[in-house]
């Protein structure tokens, strides 16, 4: 009994997060493959989107028209599934919110999302010419973390704005478990059409 109530909390918190993913990734118009809460070897849930590696912005970004644009729209899309349960779960500490979402996924998937946002604040502070650690003033909050805590609100933000969707998405989600672009396409502008 205890196993299916927890598979049912897994599958609840994996919907919620899942929608989050791709309620961002539509805002931008970056169209997922699919989305499912089907677990796997590799992954609890997850959102496929052809889009560019995370890994190979780094050695693309100067090539960019405006590179910071981009990393700050994956960096939402990174973070997605975790503000989507900041917002259902009330306010959280901002320096502490993979500290309250590590325990709930597996170490891939926690580390994919963290992971990628990672590397875009990165990007975004060379940027900016505020990558060396070094040079942080010890006494302040790291340039790091204020990027950090700013693309949450950020992240906040635009799914409060569209957070019917998001609500729309996770149903079905519980629901068919598997939608592909069509149906989370048609879900989407669905709701955002009755605006």
């Amino acid at each position: 009994m205890e196993d299916k109530e927890f598979l049912e909390s897994c599958l609840l918190a994996s919907a919620l997060h899942e929608a989050g993913h791709v309620v961002v990734n539509l805002h931008y118009k970056s169209w997922p493959d699919f989305a499912t809460i089907e677990p796997t070897e590799e992954h609890i849930a997850r959102v496929h989107s052809a889009r560019l590696p995370y890994t190979y912005l780094a050695s693309i970004a100067e090539q960019l028209a405006d590179p910071e644009a981009l990393l700050r729209q994956y960096s939402h899309s990174a973070c997605a599934g975790a503000a989507a349960e900041i917002i259902r779960e009330g306010d959280i500490e901002w320096f502490e919110p993979a500290c309250e979402f590590i325990g709930r996924y597996d170490d891939v998937s926690i580390s994919t999302d963290f992971g990628r946002l990672e590397i875009c604040i990165n990007l975004i502070l060379k940027r900016q010419g505020n990558d060396d650690p070094e040079k942080w003033p010890l006494d302040k909050v790291s340039p790091f973390d204020v990027l950090f805590e700013e693309l949450f609100e950020e992240t906040i933000d635009i799914l409060k704005s569209h957070w019917a969707s998001v609500e729309a998405i996770e149903q079905a989600l519980l629901k068919h478990k598997t939608l592909d672009r069509e149906q989370l396409l048609e879900i989407y502008e669905g709701v955002e059409s009755q605006k």
